[in-house]
């Protein structure tokens, strides 16, 4: 069998989300499994919508994007389906017809508030979730990102330092299906939509027990450590390189706080080096 026939084929699976797949050659071939027959169709029909086929994959790469930031996927979709095709995970596309509104803080918190939705969504099929934002590309690929979360740990962020303020960044985000994901993340949405400029990340802070600062973020600091931080892993600064960290060697780039012309190019040249550099 040739290793090109042990990776399952990218399909969409509905307006709005597509599975791609992404399998090592030497992990078993998967076999498509109707709806109607299989076990866990219910869960497929319930959180995935009809039209998924249930591929009993452990561990599943998760981004979003809507019309306006669509393009961004053209840069960073490679990365991602590289990634998992080296660490044998499902890549998962939600893609949403309706804008973000760039216009409206109040849109825009609405939009990333999707994320909340679809990490409980997919802690329902998959072992483990990676979110990655469409703005992040991955650089290097001889790792596995769950090689550096402590084992006893639900979930894994990276801590972006400034000189006024410290915080956790859910542009990139490892969570395990365990109880106390499930618990975080009702927790989460429990303290709904802030009227904040981190947005959904304000309201992971918070259940964190973070003090949220001013709202251009200035004195966001840990305050009152809630239940949930000791099962908390803190990743490498290299996976999401924001803040300080962006100095060092990193194994992403996190192309954030950018108009979307110079992110567009810049994301276009790095993909363009990781091609030249044989990476992709």
């Amino acid at each position: 069998m040739r290793e090109s026939d042990c990776l399952a084929k990218v399909k969409t699976i509905q307006p709005g989300l597509d599975f791609g797949v992404g399998i090592p050659s030497h992990q078993p071939r998967r076999t498509k499994t109707s709806q109607a027959t299989h076990p866990l169709s219910w869960v497929n029909m319930r959180f995935f919508g009809a039209g998924y086929t249930v591929t009993m994959s452990g561990k599943a790469i998760i981004s979003s994007v809507t019309e306006t930031y669509a393009p961004l996927l053209t840069y960073s979709r490679p990365t991602f389906e590289r990634f998992a095709e080296r660490h044998g995970y499902e890549v998962v596309i939600d893609r949403r017809k309706r804008d973000n509104a760039p216009d409206s803080p109040a849109k825009r918190r609405r939009a990333r508030w999707r994320k909340i939705q679809l990490l409980e969504k997919a802690l329902q099929q998959f072992g483990t979730v990676v979110w990655f934002d469409a703005d992040v590309m991955i650089t290097k690929f001889d790792r596995d990102i769950l090689a550096d979360i402590a084992g006893d740990c639900f979930q894994g962020l990276v801590l972006e330092v400034f000189p006024h303020r410290y915080n956790p960044n859910t542009g990139v985000w490892v969570l395990r299906q365990d109880r106390d994901s499930f618990r975080f993340l009702a927790k989460v949405r429990k303290l709904g939509q802030l009227n904040h400029g981190f947005a959904d990340q304000g309201s992971v802070m918070k259940a964190l027990g973070w003090e949220l600062g001013n709202y251009k973020h200035h004195g966001a600091k840990i305050s009152y450590p809630s239940q949930f931080l000791i099962r908390t892993s803190w990743l490498p600064p290299e996976w999401n390189p924001l803040g300080l960290a962006s100095r060092w060697p990193s194994r992403t780039k996190h192309f954030a706080n950018m108009k979307q012309t110079a992110r567009i190019t810049a994301m276009q040249a790095e993909l363009q080096r990781l091609k030249k550099a044989r990476w992709l």
